[in-house]
């Protein structure tokens, strides 16, 4: 008869080696026992299991519980969701990788206008800056649609306060060059600006912005080094590489 009807002592025993091999991260220990009590139909108002199953319950209850690793999910995640709120995330990954292949394509062109025209080789470049803020405005509308970001949240108001304004002070320093005709230094501010306008805005947008700018703004300091028939070179290896390569890393981490 022992054998068929087993003691409630090894009915505790086989619950609690079930438990411990078995425990959903999800509940707490007293929701896991009262869970796998009910699976095993065992009556906590029975007085004999009350009897054995008070000390046990007594001595987890004072066990302070552990940081359960669905609770560091859920603080990850808020705070992803608090830093997305404060950010502008709508930077376009694919957008980059366009505006970096036509920057090569400039780059190759103006090449060859260096010794010939100067004013032709600032045309092809200026044209470039156009055709890359319609490829970069056009694919950020397209990317702040689908996840449904407007261009005039507060985020995205500090974005493109700090990004805009090195440029403009680029815009303002390359007149007074060409005034002078000093057509060699254009690159190097071109790309320290450039690279100031990403480090700035970074501040309210992805984590690879400011990387990305760090990054222009030592190209920069390396074309102030160079002639021009070499600063012109590193425009296309700057605007056409770091584009290409930071696009894919928005792109394949950032939707696109």
């Amino acid at each position: 008869m022992n054998a068929e009807a087993p003691s409630v002592r090894d009915e505790l025993q086989a619950f609690y080696i079930r438990w411990r091999g078995w425990t959903n991260p999800q509940m707490t220990r007293m929701e896991q026992m009262r869970f796998h009590l009910r699976n095993l139909r065992i009556d906590l108002r029975h007085p004999r299991i009350a009897k054995h199953f008070a000390v046990p319950c007594q001595a987890v209850s004072e066990v302070p519980i552990p940081m359960r690793e669905h609770a560091l999910d859920n603080i990850r995640f808020i705070r992803d969701a608090m830093e997305r709120a404060g950010s502008f995330t709508s930077i376009p990954g694919w957008g980059g990788v366009g505006v970096g292949v036509t920057a090569i394509g400039a780059a190759v062109i103006a090449q060859q206008f260096l010794g010939r025209s100067l004013r032709m080789w600032l045309a092809t470049w200026l044209a470039e800056a156009i055709v890359a803020a319609v490829i970069g405005f056009g694919t950020m509308t397209v990317k702040a649609r689908r996840s449904e970001e407007p261009f005039m949240s507060g985020a995205a108001k500090r974005f493109f306060i700090s990004y805009f304004a090195p440029l403009v002070a680029g815009a303002v320093v390359t007149l007074a060059l060409v005034r002078v005709e000093a057509y060699a230094a254009i690159p190097s501010v071109w790309l320290l600006l450039y690279g100031a306008a990403f480090v700035s805005s970074g501040a309210f947008s992805i984590r690879v912005i400011p990387v990305m700018g760090v990054l222009f703004m030592l190209f920069g300091g390396l074309a102030a080094l160079v002639p021009l028939n070499a600063s012109n070179i590193i425009l296309g290896i700057a605007f056409g590489g770091l584009h290409i390569l930071f696009g894919f890393i928005i792109a394949r981490s950032y939707g696109g």
